[in-house]
């Protein structure tokens, strides 16, 4: 048999055994992560990305920890929900995987140690006009310009009627 039978027949006994190829190197694994923001026209933001197994050990497990029903956060009770006459959301898992991955970033921007841009951490200023709110109507939609996101007027209602029940029962909580 000649040499170039034989590495032939070695590359095809290869791609038999190994379907897959050689598995990448922890290196290759590592120098593949990124994470790319995509501004998009209606204001959102497309974030793809590729964590190393070592960031993916991280990662999922905080996740895990926040979407899971026996030690997620609740921010509104059925009954809470009830009494402002709001159903309870809906969410798909890529929906509250969103709403996790804010919640650790806004909460690692608030931080002291937390790097600051122009010396200030990440502020949202929302304007609301009183009429809008509390008639429910109107909308707002701010540009990436601004620095702000996109948000509707039942959503700042909704915050206001949580905070003014907040209120409430510590209010009723300290007398």
């Amino acid at each position: 048999m000649s040499a170039d039978n034989l590495r032939q027949q070695a590359r095809a006994f290869c791609a038999v055994l190994d379907p897959d190829g050689v598995e990448p190197s922890a290196d290759e694994l590592h120098e593949a992560r990124k994470l790319v923001f995509r501004h998009q026209e209606d204001g959102t933001l497309k974030i793809t990305g590729t964590l190393s197994p070592e960031q993916a050990a991280q990662v999922t497990p905080v996740f895990d920890a926040y979407m899971s029903k026996r030690t997620s956060p609740t921010f509104m009770h059925a009954d809470e929900q009830a009494d402002n006459q709001e159903a309870p959301e809906e969410r798909s898992k890529p929906q509250e995987r969103t709403d996790v991955f804010t919640t650790i970033i806004g909460g690692t921007g608030k931080q002291k140690t937390a790097p600051k841009l122009h010396g200030r951490g990440p502020t949202v200023l929302v304007t609301v006009d009183a009429r809008n709110l509390n008639e429910e109507t109107g909308g707002s939609v701010v540009t990436r310009d601004t620095g702000a996101a996109t948000d509707e007027i039942r959503a700042a209602n909704a915050m206001r009627r949580r905070h003014e029940n907040s209120h409430h029962r510590r209010a009723r909580g300290s007398a």
